[in-house]
């Protein structure tokens, strides 16, 4: 056994330099490893990330694929209240499908796990589209996930969720 010589302990931090009014003091550290370098940052274009050997890495991404329903109003409705929108679109929504899209629109090799209804080949269909390996999105009985957002002109929303398939994740 070896004798180790006991670490000093400090009833308070060791300042840096003096306290002034209204500044922090950082405390002063004990000997101890030296800190690890920072890696390079990779080349301005190189999105796809690398294995050392030149393979490409594949993200895999678990989450929600809705149908989004998106209506366009003046302002948002008030308890009670009927409006007329002035467009309606529908689309490819879902945290999960719109973060497994805008990684492979960035370049990524993406699978998503995912699950919609009897009703959602579209939308696997569309997510397939961005390039996004969906062979692990299970088609589920029950409706796909969807959404009913409203915008009003100002940007601001407000959304109604049905979960559907997306429950069994």
């Amino acid at each position: 056994r070896r004798d180790r010589a006991a670490a000093p302990v400090l009833s308070r931090p060791v300042l840096s330099r003096p306290v002034r009014h209204g500044a922090q003091a950082s405390a002063r550290l004990p000997p101890g490893p030296a800190p690890r370098p920072v890696a390079p940052a990779r080349p301005r274009g190189q999105c796809r990330p690398r294995h050392a050997k030149g393979i490409a890495v594949t993200v895999w991404n678990l989450g929600s694929i809705n149908a989004d329903h998106v209506y366009a109003l003046p302002r948002l409705p008030r308890p009670g209240e009927t409006l007329a929108a002035r467009a309606l679109s529908h689309g490819l929504g879902g945290k999960g499908a719109n973060m497994s899209a805008a990684l492979a629109r960035a370049g990524a090799r993406v699978a998503h796990v995912g699950a919609v209804g009897e009703d959602g080949g579209r939308w696997r269909d569309r997510l397939a589209a961005f390039g996004v390996d969906v062979a692990e999105v299970a088609a589920l009985d029950g409706p796909t996930g969807h959404a009913v957002i409203y915008v009003d002109d100002a940007g601001e929303n407000c959304i109604v969720l049905h979960p559907g398939a997306n429950r069994a994740l």
